[in-house]
């Protein structure tokens, strides 16, 4: 039986229940795609594929399992590209296709059947096969989804923040962004994370990866205590003075992270960046060995000297100000888009999940590029 659209609508804030800050970033990647399209007609992009997930769980020696969430399995010019691209390194896709069935009582949750099948490809198109590997992957995708929703309390009453923006959503993209959340909220021990796009550039050769966030820059962050000594390695030293930080007893957190950083040869300055969280950063490690451009496309709506609350920074109440329900802009964005290298990275900061919408509510690392640097 279909599932109507204020279900959907209701089933999305449930699973997104928690924090606020994970319903206003679904409602800025909505923006965030049709942008894309909007710059596909105007012939700025070959073509997009949006979707696709990687999991570091099965991940070895730099090569990454790649899942698309898609009923559409028809073959798209962009993913062929990425994986004839990809697959040379030996990295390993596949298609997730899936069906939702509502529930018998109100009270139980919906039922979520996923089929996942390996994808291949030639030099035109791609062929999906059931592997031993994609059954493997079925069944643990199926269970862990069903374990996830069995623990959700579907007859609270929520309030429907987010349903001005979604209300204007078709029924098949609601349908998408359910089942998508619910994959990323109980892959937690898959250490799932989602690409915003995969775009082909004007000629159709060339692949862009594109990260997107509505976010503030920070006011500061570490810097080697040597600026002509950068690190060959940031991602190291992020991981090592985390670990550093967590193990400082009868200290603050913040005096904890400042006395990690201080031992390992990082001073705070105040200077103006934009942070982006270690896996991220991998990806970025990946597209270079990969000769694939990332693109880091940030819409700020505010500088840091006026933020109040780092919580409100992607905020519903926030987001009424400046987005309409129709998904236009109250007034022009101001961008900063860059496309970057690891030797871009200007230093470290620290953040917690509840500041930010992670999936998890940890004290996590982040890189981060200077604001005012010119690409």
């Amino acid at each position: 039986m279909k599932t109507s659209k204020d279900k959907l609508i209701k089933w999305i804030h449930i699973v997104e229940a928690e924090t606020h800050l994970r319903l206003a970033a679904i409602i800025t990647e909505l923006y965030f795609s049709k942008k894309l399209y909007d710059a596909l007609t105007l012939g700025h992009f070959s073509g997009i594929s949006e979707g696709w997930i990687y999991t570091t769980q099965q991940s070895t020696n730099n090569v990454r399992y790649w899942i698309k969430l898609s009923n559409d399995i028809s073959p798209s010019k962009t993913d062929i590209r990425f994986i004839n691209h990809l697959g040379t390194a030996g990295h390993r896709f596949f298609y997730l296709s899936y069906e939702v069935f509502n529930p018998v009582t109100p009270d139980k949750p919906p039922t979520i059947k996923v089929i996942t099948r390996e994808a291949y490809c030639d030099k035109s198109n791609i062929n999906l096969e059931m592997t031993p590997e994609s059954i493997k992957l079925q069944s643990l995708i199926s269970n862990l989804i069903e374990n996830y929703l069995s623990g959700l309390t579907f007859t609270i009453e929520k309030p429907l923040s987010a349903s001005d923006w979604l209300v204007n959503v078709g029924e098949e993209k609601l349908l998408n962004i359910f089942v998508q959340r619910c994959l990323l909220n109980s892959l937690g021990k898959l250490k799932p994370l989602d690409l915003d796009a995969i775009a082909l550039d004007e000629g159709g050769e060339n692949l862009i990866f594109l990260e997107f966030k509505k976010k503030y820059p920070t006011a500061g962050s570490n810097r080697p205590k040597s600026p002509k000594k950068k690190p060959d390695d940031y991602y190291a030293f992020a991981n090592t003075i985390l670990t550093d930080a967590l193990s400082i007893k009868n200290l603050n957190t913040k005096e904890k992270f400042s006395k990690a950083f201080n031992n390992r040869g990082f001073s705070y300055r105040r200077i103006a960046g934009y942070g982006l969280d270690l896996p991220h950063f991998e990806t970025i490690l990946l597209c270079e060995r990969a000769h694939i451009e990332y693109r880091y496309v940030i819409w700020n709506e505010g500088n840091i000297e006026n933020k109040q609350d780092r919580r409100l920074e992607e905020s519903l109440s926030e987001l009424r100000e400046v987005l309409g329900y129709d998904l236009h802009p109250k007034s022009k964005p101001k961008w900063w888009i860059r496309s970057l290298k690891p030797a871009d990275v200007d230093g470290l900061t620290y953040t917690f999940g509840y500041d930010s919408g992670s999936y998890s509510k940890k004290a996590r690392m982040q890189v981060v590029f200077d604001a005012e640097k010119k690409q």
